[in-house]
């Protein structure tokens, strides 16, 4: 049977897909079982995915791609909205006919999705309700896994920028503390495994002086620090450094807090996306994990996304000038009418202003710049994508697909 996921402070699910993506003949190791999100978008997107996942590998209905292919966002809402919910407000003729007419069936799979991905915001929803969903969804199991990231704006290095704090959080700041959201999951239902993602500041954040990281790791070893009924403990291993050794509680050992910093550049991801990501494993099961193998080369982000279809940026305004207003500085604009047109315009002056600097003697007015065939682009576009040689064509090919959806630029 496959290994039950209860995945919290989802966000669109990319931990899920981490773990949907795991076969074995043919089949799925993991089963996402509850994904918990409080944005209502990214609740969207976990939604979807979950219906995907609740067909056979390779045998997902034609209204999936009907959705992903629709380029009319209310239509694609429509479109959903029928295929989940439609039997529950009118009677099963009038379904049928409407959904005939959307090109559509009516699935429990789709209200199976409805009931896996829930929009609600830990902290503020009852712990009890959260509960009662998560020992309805294990049924008794022990060998679950749980994930997720608990929120990261109060640790991000840009966050804390912004707010000027350099080491030192601000502890009224509510998303310092919602780690215990995750930490009390772990006390009350003891998942064999966890896996816990987080931001590179998270390794620098500090409050009344002491280390973040440091104070989560130990309450993540032995949750009943915090709460008293937890009945295990668990060790903290990193993902891709191996422990130097182990110290009398059995807790793996190492040099410094960075071998939890996984760059991931480093592992065949065409993004300098940098994350502290934690492993905790049961006190009763026996297993030193291995650690990831780096690639052989790198990938580039040309390689997986240029063959796309190009399209050109939105635009929405132009600066015009600056005056001063009460003694302050103020820029001006003029709105622009989006149109391949005024764009070619736009962005050929701007591009005859720069070649007009000191140091651009050659003469370039001969090679303008084209439109894009494909405009702004849309919430589908079809094309033939990803290239057989695209790194990480297993991962995104899918025929059925037939283009790229979400391919759309922003003014």
């Amino acid at each position: 049977m496959a290994i039950p996921v209860i995945d919290i402070f989802a966000g669109p699910g990319g931990l899920g897909e981490g773990f949907s993506s795991v076969i074995r003949r043919n089949k799925r190791v993991f089963d996402i079982r509850l994904s918990i999100e409080m944005d209502e978008n990214a609740h969207k997107t976990l939604e979807l995915r979950s219906f995907f996942r609740k067909f056979p590998i390779g045998d997902v209905p034609s209204e999936y791609y009907g959705i992903m292919r629709e380029t009319n966002i209310i239509k694609q809402l429509m479109r959903r909205g029928v295929m989940a919910n439609i039997n529950q407000v009118l009677d099963y003729e009038m379904a049928s006919n409407i959904a005939k007419d959307f090109g559509l069936d009516t699935r429990p799979q789709a209200r199976e999705a409805q009931k896996e991905a829930w929009c609600a915001t830990l902290g503020v929803v009852p712990e009890k309700e959260v509960d009662r969903k998560i020992k309805a969804e294990l049924k008794g199991r022990k060998d679950w896994v749980l994930i997720g990231g608990p929120p990261c704006q109060a640790y991000s290095l840009v966050g804390r920028s912004r707010r000027q704090w350099k080491d030192d959080l601000d502890k009224t700041d509510v998303r310092v503390h919602l780690y215990k959201e995750y930490l009390r999951i772990i006390a009350a239902h003891s998942p064999a495994v966890f896996v816990m993602e987080n931001v590179k500041g998270l390794l620098s954040s500090r409050v009344d002086g002491n280390k973040i990281f440091d104070l989560i790791k130990r309450d993540l070893q032995d949750p009943s620090i915090v709460f008293p009924e937890s009945k295990h403990t668990y060790k903290i291993y990193s993902l891709i450094t191996s422990p130097t050794g182990f110290d009398k509680n059995g807790q793996p050992v190492y040099n410094t807090d960075s071998d939890y910093l996984i760059r991931s550049e480093e592992y065949g991801v065409p993004q300098k996306r940098h994350r502290v990501i934690l492993l905790g494993i049961r006190e009763d099961i026996s297993v030193i994990p291995d650690i990831l193998k780096k690639p052989g080369k790198s990938v580039s982000l040309t390689e997986v996304i240029g063959d796309l279809p190009k399209i050109r940026s939105g635009i929405n305004r132009s600066f015009e000038r600056s005056e001063k207003v009460n003694g302050k500085k103020r820029r001006i604009y003029r709105n622009e009418i989006d149109s391949d047109k005024n764009w070619l315009k736009l962005i050929n002056s701007f591009r005859k202003e720069i070649i007009s600097w000191n140091g651009f003697a050659k003469d370039y007015s001969a090679a303008g710049i084209t439109t894009p065939f494909k405009g702004i682009g849309s919430e589908f576009v079809k094309c033939k994508t990803p290239s057989v040689k695209n790194p990480l064509y297993k991962w995104y090919f899918d025929p059925k697909v037939k283009g790229a959806a979400n391919h759309e630029s922003r003014s």
